[in-house]
């Protein structure tokens, strides 16, 4: 009888429990939103070290990055997962008025000659003559994507390039909406192609094959020089790179680059830090001066411009995550 009893009272906790039952299979919890929250300073990091001991005390939260387009989140599939990394380390500082991120991810390829020119051969045996690579007119991209809503009308972007802003110690500000990407307005130019009459380029470093440095500056390139002692396969730098402008003023800059950044790639890994101010007054930048939260999402390309439209095995984008401000 004892047993008997046991077995009926197993019995009843087994229905009591259900097994599968009549309700059909429970939904899966949903995805765990990343939150971080950003650190208070009284004292900026220093601006020409993306290693400054400020960085050491506040934590860096992963976000995953997916190859997907924007609207998408993709899974990672064998044949791109290692086209873009599968991750980046964020931290986030309010000094002031002032917001810095602070990005780290890996990347074992430095992508940084856009539209380069290289010597491929030589007239008269003395004169160099030069080709733009049309495979290299991309470079390594970050973007930030700051949500809006519907009262900003998209999202507030940075966008900080290898090159073409990060010569310049700059990141460029515009705004997504839907699939379309627009620059916020500016005067200034940042980047300008070096490209000159016949093909060639116009302006060289003034130690000529002797620096064969990525970044070509305005305040020293000088005149293009075919008869100087270059090498097939030299390079010269498709950009000549404002680098005086991230020295003037955010308001003689503009909106277009009113974001501070400074970069570092070394041993495979990039990091990245981007200032902004939380308030500009610009309609064209989100003012998040009064917001406790602001949902973020974040692009990365490995040697390719976004294609937001579409996905890339070159490209890669987070879900939302949410930052807390002070």
């Amino acid at each position: 009888m004892k047993k008997l009893f046991l077995i009926g009272v197993i019995v009843g906790l087994m229905g009591w429990l259900g097994c599968g039952g009549d309700d059909g299979p429970v939904d899966p919890p949903p995805p765990t939103i990343i939150t971080i929250t950003a650190a208070t300073g009284s004292v900026a990091p220093a601006w020409d070290s993306v290693y400054d001991t400020v960085w050491t005390g506040i934590a860096s939260t992963n976000v995953p990055i997916a190859v997907s387009a924007f609207s998408s989140a993709s899974k990672r599939r064998p044949d791109n997962a290692l086209a873009v990394t599968s991750g980046v380390g964020v931290q986030a500082l309010v000094v002031g008025t002032d917001l810095y991120l602070r990005l780290t991810w890996d990347d074992a390829t430095w992508d940084c000659w856009p539209g380069r020119f290289e010597v491929t051969s030589f007239d008269y045996d003395t004169v160099a003559h030069f080709t733009q690579d049309a495979l290299s007119f991309k470079e390594d991209q970050v973007m930030i994507f700051f949500d809006g809503g519907t009262a900003f009308g998209g999202w507030d972007v940075w966008n900080w390039r290898m090159t073409t802003t990060g010569a310049g110690y700059l990141a460029e500000g515009a705004v997504l909406a839907g699939t379309t990407l627009t620059v916020d307005p500016g005067d200034n130019d940042l980047a300008s192609s070096n490209l000159g009459f016949g093909g060639q380029p116009e302006y060289m470093q003034p130690e000529g094959p002797a620096n064969l440095d990525y970044r070509l500056l305005q305040s020293t390139a000088i005149a293009i020089d075919h008869y100087q002692a270059w090498s097939l396969g030299d390079f010269v730098s498709g950009w000549i790179i404002n680098d005086s402008l991230y020295q003037q003023d955010v308001s003689t800059r503009g909106g277009r680059f009113d974001i501070d950044a400074y970069s570092r790639h070394s041993s495979g890994e990039y990091v990245v830090v981007l200032k902004r101010a939380l308030n500009t007054s610009l309609e064209t930048d989100l003012d998040m001066s009064s917001l406790s939260t602001v949902n973020l999402r974040l692009g990365i390309t490995n040697n390719a411009d976004f294609l937001f439209y579409a996905g890339s095995s070159n490209q890669g984008f987070s879900n939302t995550f949410k930052l807390n401000l002070p």
